[in-house]
């Protein structure tokens, strides 16, 4: 009798257990050419009638009790997908989607004129190299800075120059970072061109009030810069010539290994105009300009890689570089002897940044980004003096004096 008893017992006590175990089903939409990450697809869990969405990663999670399932999922422009399954513990299910061509008669696109300024609702803006191209231009040549000018709050300093001044704060309490990485100097010309190229940026966003937690120390302002990435499927190339500066561009996607390179370089052109320039203009307004040999470099270089096991990886490396050197020469005769002088000046600075970011996977509800970051601002200046003694009758040189002193 008990033998009888105890086969019951244990059928009743073994269903009590699973019938309150809870399941998870973890995984990512991926789409069939690539492995790219599919977002905001809808997924079905049914019979449970549990619906989720992927997230920016693709990922998505369920949990329910163990059994009979069928996963399905749907996105727009994409193959549903139906996967059915018994679920007996944790299970990981990746989902491969389809993209669906699909050809229409016609397609008409109607809409208003570039909005310039896009408005968080946080009260923070977000500018777009093509909504910058719709704004006044100095020299034909669109600006970031002179574009954040004319937004509400915010003062400009000298006429023509790039400097911002946010709610009363000053021009230099305004913190610039790229790829969580803090900018300095971001100038050139004498404040009249900033070195934050349109073609190399994807878009920008300036916080005036309720600032990022891990950002402060006094800041009127952050600006906050997005690179661009490549936009195409094979190699291109942009080159733009302009007054103040030329800058050529390129793109490149390795899709073998997932990989996104995209890079670019400004040159200044004031070198190439400067003494035309000084000629046309009164001496006590030259007095005041760069050197004639002023020269001012951009550029920037961005790796993206991304993959189902490592997450997402970028690389960002952005300079600017200024460089000026004023020369002058004079010659003296003294008897049949002939001294030539060389007195000159040259200054230099430059600043650079290094950042990596690394997105890994969400695993487990929690998503974390790990940064490392690098940036350096350095100046130099050197002040020389030569000078030549030469024999007029026979042009022997007889002696020769130089002297340099850096700082």
């Amino acid at each position: 009798m008990k033998r009888v008893f105890l086969l019951p017992t244990i059928l009743i006590y073994t269903f009590s257990i699973l019938s309150g175990q809870t399941c998870k089903i973890t995984g990512r939409i991926l789409e069939d050419r690539g492995d790219k990450q599919v977002s905001t697809a809808t997924l079905f869990l049914r019979p449970d009638g549990r619906q989720t969405f992927s997230d920016n990663l693709g990922n998505y999670s369920f949990m329910t009790s163990p059994g009979n399932k069928q996963l399905s999922a749907q996105l727009l422009g994409y193959k549903s997908v139906t996967i059915e399954f018994t679920l007996k513990s944790d299970t990981v299910i990746d989902v491969i989607m389809t993209v669906t061509p699909f050809e229409l008669m016609e397609v008409k696109v109607i809409g208003d004129s570039v909005k310039s300024i896009e408005r968080t609702t946080m009260g923070n803006f977000i500018v777009s190299p093509a909504a910058i191209h719709e704004t006044p231009r100095l020299f034909s040549e669109p600006d970031l800075l002179k574009a954040l000018q004319i937004l509400p709050g915010i003062s400009f300093g000298k006429e023509g120059t790039s400097d911002i001044y946010v709610r009363g704060g000053g021009a230099g309490q305004n913190i610039i970072i790229a790829n969580g990485c803090y900018f300095f100097l971001p100038s050139h010309l004498l404040g009249v061109v900033s070195p934050f190229d349109l073609d190399f940026l994807e878009s920008a966003e300036l916080y005036k009030d309720y600032f990022p937690s891990s950002i402060g120390g006094g800041a009127s302002s952050v600006i906050g810069l997005d690179f661009r990435e490549p936009r195409s499927d094979s190699l291109a190339a942009q080159l733009r010539l302009g007054v103040l500066s030329s800058r050529i561009s390129l793109e490149y996607p390795f899709k073998e290994i997932n990989l996104d390179l995209a890079a670019g370089i400004k040159r200044g052109n004031y070198s190439l105009y400067a003494p035309l320039l000084k000629k046309l203009i009164p001496d006590d307004t030259g007095n005041f300009l760069p050197p004639d040999k002023y020269s001012f470099y951009d550029s920037f270089i961005k790796l993206s890689y991304q993959s189902t096991r490592a997450g997402r990886i970028s690389y960002l490396f952005f300079g600017n570089y200024d460089n000026g050197k004023d020369e002058n020469k004079t010659t003296g005769i003294y008897g049949d002897t002939i001294i030539k002088y060389i007195d000159g000046i040259t200054t230099g600075w430059n600043s650079m940044i290094h950042a990596l970011v690394w997105e890994p996977l969400v695993r487990d509800q929690y998503k974390w980004t790990v940064n490392l970051n690098y940036n350096r601002l350095s100046i130099g200046r050197k002040i020389y003096s030569e000078s030549e003694t030469i024999i007029d009758s026979t042009g022997q040189k007889t002696g020769s004096f130089g002297a340099l002193y850096s700082f």
